[in-house]
């Protein structure tokens, strides 16, 4: 590839990022941050992808947005690769979630992760001993010449414009995780106030840095305590949790019978599909739970066997019966 047709490539990459910007703020079921989804069509929730192009794939081929008019599909965590899985995609993903928002602007709600966040404000994470490379490091810029400042700068766009948290009539939220130092501090009429800056890097006073820090530990926190959970349940409105951030070795973790954590990062991603229409308790959430992509190692049979141990656990006094996988 020549100079001039990498220029213009990367002039459409930071093109791409601005749009998605926009689309991202304009969507119509979006208060501020938060997004409120009406009680028509469904909704398949997602955990953490990573960086994982093959997960991200079927995730979009799975939802099937194109037939599906009236679903909704939840993407969030989709970049840095801590898997040593070798290349990391994150910014190929990055790029196909952008596209995948402008075309359907109403359908696809791509979220704010604290691995996005690190993103936006410059800090790389360390996770089991290592540095996370940035996606948007001064390397990685600097190799794209002079437009590589641009293109970083058009990438925080679209980070700033990521929504935090999602509301449906199903009695459900979702959050990339949820508050622990912050707790006292969130509000929800906070969240949906029109002050887009996420970062306490870009921001300094008043009710847009309140935002900004209990945003931070919104993204960050890990604190799934029973009465900690109840807590944040009682000030978005919702019973069910649904979270990312946390590694699960079987693609599903349940804390508590308010938290639903999802992993879609490796070869056992789990994922949620709910109908708008129905409301939904903890334990039915869980018993709809199910491989993204079932394998001769991660069959339903076993997804079955792991919800039936997890509802035995929250649920002792209750037989067990979850639904096939």
């Amino acid at each position: 590839m020549g100079l001039l047709s990498m220029i213009t490539g990367q002039g459409k990459i930071i093109r791409l990022f601005e749009e998605a910007a926009g689309v991202l703020l304009a969507d119509k079921h979006r208060k501020g941050d938060i997004v409120s989804l009406p009680p028509q069509g469904d909704l398949i929730l997602t955990g953490d992808i990573h960086g994982n192009l093959a997960n991200y794939e079927e995730i979009v081929n799975r939802a099937a947005l194109d037939t599906n008019p009236q679903r909704h599909l939840v993407l969030h965590e989709l970049i840095h690769d801590f898997c040593n899985r070798g290349r990391d995609f994150s910014y190929e993903i990055l790029q196909e979630a952008a596209k995948l928002k402008i075309a359907h602007p109403d359908q696809v709600h791509i979220f704010l992760g604290n691995h996005e966040l690190a993103e936006l404000e410059g800090e790389a994470i360390r996770k089991d001993g290592r540095t996370i490379p940035l996606v948007f490091s001064e390397s990685r810029m600097k190799s794209l010449g002079g437009i590589g400042g641009e293109i970083r700068e058009a990438a925080k766009k679209f980070f700033l414009a990521l929504p935090v948290g999602l509301k449906t009539p199903a009695n459900v939220w979702f959050s990339h995780s949820t508050p622990a130092k912050a707790m006292h501090q969130f509000n929800l009429g906070l969240m949906e106030k029109a002050i887009s800056p996420k970062s306490t890097s870009v921001i300094t006073r008043g009710d847009a840095m309140l935002k900004a820090q209990v945003i931070k530990d919104l993204v960050w926190g890990r604190d799934h305590s029973v009465g900690s959970a109840a807590t944040f349940a009682g000030k978005v409105g919702c019973d069910v949790l649904v979270v990312g951030h946390e590694f699960a070795v079987d693609g599903i973790l349940a804390p508590n019978t308010r938290h639903l954590i999802l992993d879609s990062t490796r070869e056992n991603a789990c994922i949620l599909h709910l109908k708008l229409d129905q409301r939904y308790t903890h334990r039915q959430c869980l018993e709809r739970v199910q491989y993204l992509k079932p394998t001769p190692e991660f069959t339903p049979e076993k997804l079955k066997a792991l919800k039936l141990g997890l509802l035995q656990k929250l649920y002792p006094a209750a037989p067990a019966r979850p639904k096939t996988a």
